[in-house]
């Protein structure tokens, strides 16, 4: 379970240990991840997605935790440069950050899948941002090529019985806020999501419910996706 150490990501992780899956924790942030394994008892292991080499990562989480079943691909930074203003040096950090060092990692668990013949779960905290504007060039552009990863993996790993799917939530806090220009623009309780209801698909998708699903993106956002700006010309 990377990025676990905070709103999505520790509430993934709650989920997950209160349904009994053994978590191993993965977050750059010590602090959190020590608050994280004194409350649910998980495994924990301290890394930098934007520099660690993400094929060693897997080495070691095989080598102190194997055999991994489920992988859960939540690690993610943001940029609020506009594309105008985008460096390379930016570009490079969103892109290895949320893609290129998490595609590394989950290769190698899933090459150690396929050769143990077990079947398997895979899935990537993506964003409903992956298929909607958002403003944020470099972030959209990462999380649309986690979309398409994961239909390109899935169709190449279902002949192992590896699934691979994606979560896209919108607007999410851990209180599920209300209050704000953005919730009058959410269908469902005009209000943020909660990360325990994103956990909650993360959940399911992981669980044998979801068995015969793979390739698919479950949008976790409320209904925001739903909003057009004919939307603000009514009324």
């Amino acid at each position: 379970m990377t990025g676990a150490g905070a709103n999505i990501g520790r509430g993934i992780a709650r989920h997950l240990a209160a349904a009994e899956v053994r978590v191993v924790a993965v977050d750059r942030d010590g602090d959190a991840l020590d608050r994280l394994t004194a409350e649910l008892g998980c495994a924990a292991i301290g890394a930098d997605f934007g520099v660690v080499d993400g094929e060693a990562l897997a080495a070691q989480l095989l080598r102190r935790f194997g055999p991994i079943s489920f992988v859960v691909n939540n690690v993610g930074v943001t940029s609020t440069e506009r594309f105008l203003d985008t460096t390379a040096g930016e570009l490079n950090r969103v892109f290895t950050t949320n893609l290129l060092t998490p595609w590394l990692m989950t290769r190698a668990i899933a090459a150690d899948l396929v050769r143990r013949r077990e079947g398997g779960a895979i899935v990537w905290i993506s964003s409903a941002h992956d298929h909607r504007r958002h403003g944020f060039p470099a972030y959209s552009a990462s999380k649309a090529a986690i979309a398409m990863l994961v239909v390109e993996m899935a169709a190449e790993l279902g002949p192992h019985s590896i699934r691979v799917n994606a979560v896209s939530p919108g607007a999410i806090s851990e209180g599920g806020g209300r209050n704000e220009p953005l919730h009058e623009r959410i269908p469902l309780g005009g209000r943020s999501g909660t990360p325990k209801e994103v956990a909650e698909v993360v959940g399911v998708l992981l669980s044998d419910e979801s068995r015969y699903v793979t390739g698919a993106n479950w949008v976790v956002d409320g209904g925001l996706s739903t909003h057009s700006w004919l939307d603000d010309l009514k009324g």
